[in-house]
């Protein structure tokens, strides 16, 4: 969109090089708001940016959009899963390099996810809810293992997006995952 600009940048991260795509305003304001875009299953950042409209909302809103990818398109949200991938220090490690070197509002940082990134959403709010001011569930439930795992302090504003005709992500629950309802 006019007025803004993107590029892809790594950072290293449990000896991986990590990718992401930052659309943000030309001029690269300082302390701006982020909103981390992670994409669902099989997915890239270019499609997560594409599909959210990203650089739109840049241009409108004045924030920075941030589309990290996880390793081989899948993120490990999966507090059970002992694949050895360790996205929540990735995504961790990424809000501090934001911080760090672009001088973006530590306070201000938002994170939606769909499906697979939904879900990988739920984890970043149950493991890092003093990092991340709200979250956006979109297509996307709680796993079991995550909600067992979840202290009671970790409390910030969430909102679910779910469908009662979603055939990938059911409303209601399915195996290891909890219901719309629940």
């Amino acid at each position: 969109a006019a007025g803004t600009e993107g590029f892809e940048e790594y950072i290293e991260h449990d000896g991986l090089a990590r990718r992401f795509v930052i659309v943000r305003p030309e001029d690269g304001a300082d302390g701006a708001p982020v909103l981390l875009l992670l994409h669902g299953n099989s997915g890239t950042a270019e499609n997560m940016s594409n599909l959210t409209e990203a650089s739109a909302y840049v241009a409108t809103r004045g924030i920075w959009a941030v589309m990290p990818e996880a390793v081989d398109g899948v993120w490990n949200e999966d507090p059970a899963d002992s694949s050895g991938i360790d996205d929540v220090g990735f995504l961790s490690a990424l809000i501090q390099h934001l911080v760090d070197d672009y001088d973006v509002d530590a306070d201000r940082i938002y994170v939606a996810g769909l499906s697979n990134g939904g879900t990988m959403t739920q984890r970043l709010a149950c493991e890092m809810p003093d990092r991340i001011a709200a979250f956006a569930a979109v297509a996307a439930t709680l796993r079991n293992s995550q909600a067992d795992a979840c202290p009671a302090s970790a409390r910030r504003p969430i909102a679910y997006f779910r469908g009662t005709a979603d055939p990938i992500v059911p409303y209601g629950s399915i195996g290891t995952v909890r219901s719309a309802t629940e």
